[in-house]
């Protein structure tokens, strides 16, 4: 029997009225056993009646949307601290203390207004991999339309490096070679200031969608 839960209304969760799913969980308050939480439908619940109904605990926060490919994450692999998401529509978000708070650094409003860009979604990102690095490269725009950008300050500001729109879903630099990285059907020889196409993959319409990480000089189209 499923668990009765309260939706909050408005924001068009009136469907959801019960704890289930695969991506479920329940966890009782020991100090209070009346209470629980509980994480359904992409929604956080509460119970204060030992977990006969939940009601929306959320309060009113709908959360972003995580982009749909394995490289909408990166991570510094100096300071586990630090790592960033990459999510559709409001672009890069990043923690530097564990993901006790995200900040959220997309790009400037006036690229779209101004026309520069699409869209303001980012879909694929990674960090420089050097001590303290504050190096970004991702890809923003639409889905599968989208152009390279950069920053050097963590996302604070970000610059365009290539105006070409493709469906870059893939974002690495090769940490055995140094200023070498791939981005889709491209490659940087200077950690991403510069890219150009990758006659290969030209020739067969191909993109590189993932790394070997014990091999970098490995990579796979």
């Amino acid at each position: 029997k499923s668990i009765y839960a309260l939706p909050m209304k408005g924001l068009r969760r009136g469907w959801k009225k019960s704890i289930q799913g695969l991506l479920t969980g329940i966890s009782p308050n020991h100090r209070k056993k009346q209470e629980a939480v509980a994480y359904s439908l992409a929604t956080i619940w509460k119970s204060k009646n030992h977990g006969k109904s939940f009601f929306d605990s959320s309060t009113l926060f709908d959360g972003y949307v995580w982009t749909f490919w394995n490289n909408g994450i990166a991570f510094d692999q100096f300071d586990e601290k630090r790592f960033i998401c990459f999510n559709n529509d409001v672009g890069m978000t990043i923690t530097l203390n564990g993901g006790k708070h995200f900040s959220l650094r997309g790009i400037p409003r006036k690229w779209l207004t101004k026309g520069k860009i699409n869209w303001t979604g980012m879909y694929a990102g990674a960090i420089l991999p050097e001590q303290k690095s504050k190096i970004i490269l991702a890809s923003v725009g639409s889905y599968f339309k989208n152009k390279l950008i950069r920053s050097t300050n963590l996302g604070k500001t970000w610059n365009i490096v290539d105006n070409e729109y493709m469906a870059t879903l893939f974002i690495g630099f090769n940490k055995h070679s140094k200023g070498i990285v791939y981005a889709g059907k491209k490659i940087s020889h200077n950690n991403g200031k510069l890219f150009k196409h990758i006659p290969t993959l030209q020739k067969y319409n191909a993109d590189i969608v993932a790394m070997c990480y014990s091999n970098n000089n490995i990579v796979y189209a």
